[in-house]
């Protein structure tokens, strides 16, 4: 065979091999970003808890590698582990911390059995590694606003029961003030002594009909007026019990 020949040949096996590790390196690119992708939408299903999220990625996180059957994953956050199938702490291990407000929360562990030619980026296990830390400071925080939330509803209906109390209370007192009110206008007015009743201002507020009958005033002519039924040697004993009566007002 032509020097020539030979030469063209293996530059060609050289270029053949070169595409094919690009072709398996895209390959494996492919899986890294098919994994992001799966690892985002998994955190996007809000009504799913962060526990069952997080074993759903350690289940994951294998494929992305070159030899899926040759990698464990192990998820670390707050002493609680979520572990790949068949979970095995092999020899060579790459890491990221879960990182939240500056302290360490967990970690994203890839185990593999023996090396391999294209290893997992540390840009990807520090990706996921950031997103879980992110995840979990947010559902740490919508949790804290939960609690609180349903606290002040708590005492807002302990404040509305004790206000349904309060206007309950004031309800059935409002009646039977009004019963003994009506109760004592019955008797003022089946009286037969004249009686004229007075506010803390001096002015009628009530007559009975006796009243009428002995001076001649109606209530209707009389109410809200002064009118000095009260002798002189009274006035002292009678502006006291006024004064008495104003202080002790609410």
């Amino acid at each position: 065979m032509p020097k020539e020949s030979e030469q063209l040949l293996h530059e060609q096996k050289n270029t053949n091999n070169t595409l094919k590790k690009q072709i398996e390196r895209l390959r494996y690119r492919i899986r890294e970003l098919n994994c992001l992708y799966s690892v985002s939408r998994l955190f996007e299903r809000r009504y799913v808890s962060l526990e069952h999220t997080l074993q759903k990625i350690a289940m994951l996180m294998p494929r992305a590698c070159p030899y899926p059957e040759k990698a464990s994953v192990r998820i670390v956050l707050k002493e609680k582990e979520y572990r790949s199938r068949n979970f095995s702490e092999f020899p060579l291990k790459q890491s990221a911390s879960v990182i939240v407000n500056g302290r360490e929360i967990g970690k994203v562990e890839v185990f593999f059995s023996e090396p391999a030619t294209e290893q997992p980026e540390t840009r990807l296990i520090n990706l996921i590694a950031e997103h879980i830390g992110r995840v979990s400071d947010e559902r740490e925080t919508e949790d804290l606003l939960k609690k609180y939330q349903d606290s002040l509803e708590l005492q807002l209906i302990d404040a509305n029961d004790e206000l349904k109390h309060e206007i309950e209370t004031r309800r059935h007192a409002e009646k039977a003030l009004r019963e003994s009110e009506e109760k004592h206008r019955i008797v003022l007015e089946a009286a037969p002594d004249p009686v004229a009743v007075y506010d803390t201002e001096g002015k009628i507020v009530f007559l009975n009909p006796a009243f009428t009958r002995v001076f001649g005033w109606t209530p209707e002519e009389s109410m809200g007026r002064y009118i000095d039924f009260i002798p002189n040697e009274q006035l002292p004993e009678t502006d006291m019990i006024l004064n008495h009566i104003s202080r002790c007002r609410p």
